[in-house]
């Protein structure tokens, strides 16, 4: 057997991916490393008794050559006998409808259409083309933007349904096996493009790395080979430290402050994530920000609380800290820490906002982009944003930087726009510290963070009325 086909069998059957007559469908693009995984699959496929059936996603993002790439996987699908479902989108648009960057988009899409072939085919599982570089520029990208270990675990061989066959295996080695066996394959131009956050990661950080260290993505990826493990034995044990510390009624979630204080670090942090996402039915929203923000209620004296996505409130008790379901009010230290990218209720007590959906998303800079006129759709600076989003009440101290680089107190913008009493303290805004980033009531942004022709990437934030 060959030895390229006989080193993927052995991780397959290492990571519990392979099984006699089990169905794979294959997410394949056209590109050197899905090409390599079909052809992996069709060797395997006697021996294994495989069902194949492959994927593609047209995303609608670059004409003729999109259209190529189409043709050439059918053609290539065709010659190993095996069944090609093609699939066709404006990811563009649905960037647009969603206020997504397209990257986000074109995720959302191909996922959604692995799930369906799943469903309609009764495949065991998707198999992707993910290889050690991919998890080694998913660890750099984690640990840039800020990530606990769940993040910095990289690309996980095994995801539920997902598998990923080649993820011992570097980029290099794809493309020298392919080479070697005269293996034809498409290349996607737009890999080559630094607007995308992935390709600059790929294209000037991760070349640079390896210039400092040989084999540093190989050993990164090792890494977080190793921290999936101790993540995975972490969460494994919060569960079971779950309704050690805590117990659930009516109310909510309810956590012994004695009992969790007894908990190691790297255990508590895991615990209250897997409160959170029960009670909110959902991890998307929720990230570091917030699991801190509630660990250090802990620490804090009693009455202080913290708001969360999905109308989560945790609230400091004198014995409990109790997580529950309830509306954000107005008032001096009424504060939410907001995630990026991620999608919000605007808080109740604002009157003239109230119940609106306010969606965050991250946005790469093209040549001139086109800033939005819009009241309800503001673009800011993202990396000029120096500390934890924050959607709050004015506070003392609050600022807005005006034009010509002076500052003024929000207090005065209030009062000089004629803002009635008894909004001032029930508006709501995005704040970075005490610096007021949008106030959406007067229309007002400060300037610090108008997106520039220095600007790299942009905050888009979006208020629309809750579907």
């Amino acid at each position: 057997m060959d030895e390229l086909i006989s080193r993927t069998e052995r991780f397959m059957l290492q990571e519990g991916m392979l099984k006699k007559g089990m169905g794979l469908a294959a997410g394949v693009s056209g590109g050197p490393d899905s090409v390599c995984l079909l052809r992996i699959l069709c060797a395997l496929r006697e021996t294994w008794d495989l069902r194949l059936t492959a994927v593609h996603v047209h995303h609608g993002l670059r004409g003729d050559s999109a259209d190529r790439d189409m043709a050439f996987t059918q053609a290539f699908c065709d010659s190993l006998h095996v069944p090609c479902r093609v699939f066709r989108g404006d990811v563009r648009a649905m960037a647009e409808e969603k206020h997504l960057s397209e990257e986000e988009a074109g995720r959302d899409f191909r996922y959604a259409c692995f799930e369906q072939v799943l469903e309609e085919t009764g495949a065991d599982r998707i198999a992707l083309a993910h290889h050690r570089d991919d998890a080694a520029e998913t660890v750099l990208f984690n640990l840039c933007r800020g990530s606990g270990i769940r993040g910095l675990s990289g690309i996980p061989a095994v995801r539920g349904v997902y598998i990923r066959p080649l993820l011992f295996l570097g980029r290099k080695e794809i493309l020298d096996a392919a080479a070697a066996r005269g293996w034809d394959y498409r290349m996607d131009e737009t890999n080559l493009e630094a607007a995308y956050t992935r390709n600059r990661i790929r294209l000037k950080a991760m070349p640079l790395l390896e210039e400092i260290h040989s084999g540093a993505g190989r050993h990164m990826a090792e890494t977080a080979r190793i921290l999936s493990q101790i993540e995975d034995y972490l969460s494994g044990q919060a569960a079971g430290a779950v309704s050690e510390v805590s117990v659930k009624d009516a109310d909510g979630v309810h956590v012994d402050i004695r009992a969790f204080r007894g908990l190691h670090p790297a255990l508590a942090g895991e615990v209250i994530r897997q409160i959170l996402g029960a009670e909110a039915g959902r991890m998307r929203d929720i990230g570091t920000a917030h699991i801190t923000a509630v660990l250090g209620l802990f620490e804090s004296e009693a009455g202080r609380r913290v708001f969360l996505p999905y109308g989560l409130t945790a609230v400091r008790a004198y014995e409990t800290v109790d997580i529950r379901k309830e509306a954000l009010p107005a008032g001096e230290g009424s504060a939410m820490p907001l995630s990026v990218p991620g999608t919000f209720i605007w808080p109740e007590a604002d009157k003239a906002f109230g119940g609106r959906r306010l969606t965050l998303s991250l946005l790469t800079v093209d040549k001139k982009p086109q800033i939005p006129k819009n009241r309800y759709t503001k673009w800011f600076d993202y990396d000029r944003i120096g500390s934890v989003l924050m959607l709050r009440n004015r506070r003392t101290g609050d600022f807005l930087r005006l034009p010509g680089g002076s500052h003024k107190a929000l207090r005065r913008v209030m009062i000089d726009d004629r803002m009635p009493r008894d909004r001032r303290d029930t508006a709501f805004l995005l704040a970075d510290g005490s610096h007021v980033i949008w106030l959406p009531a007067l229309d007002r942004i400060s300037e610090y963070y108008k997106v520039t022709e220095k600007t790299a990437r942009i905050l888009a934030a979006v208020l629309e009325e809750e579907k």
